[in-house]
């Protein structure tokens, strides 16, 4: 029995490593299994996201094409508009010219010694 109670701590201690070593192993059984979960799981799955990209980057370019076709439309409109201005007083000056000349000829036919 003296012999028992002299052995007891050692006992204890390699009944303590014993149980060390078998945490040890479970919490390394835990991470094996959790490495092979994560190395077993697929990526994920973009290709909805990069379809939408696409439509929304063609989306972008139509609107930008449509925007620089009605630039230059309304580009277009203004040069015709001061065209039309420009074409607009030379025909009001050629109309005073025209109305200054009806006025002259009016006096002349009135005017008895003009011939």
């Amino acid at each position: 029995m003296d012999k028992l109670k002299s052995n007891i701590g050692v006992i204890m201690v390699i009944l303590g490593l014993i149980g060390s070593t078998g945490t040890f192993y479970s919490k390394f059984a835990k991470m094996e299994a959790t490495i092979n979960q994560l190395s077993s799981q697929k990526k994920v799955d973009t290709s909805g996201l990069e379809r939408q990209q696409a439509i929304l980057v063609e989306r972008y370019e139509n609107i930008q094409e449509s925007i620089n076709t009605n630039m230059f439309s309304i580009n277009d409109s203004n040069n015709n508009i001061a065209t039309l201005i420009q074409q607009s007083k030379v025909l009001e000056v050629e109309v005073n010219l025209l109305k200054n000349q009806i006025k002259e000829l009016k006096e002349l036919s009135d005017n008895p010694l003009a011939n």
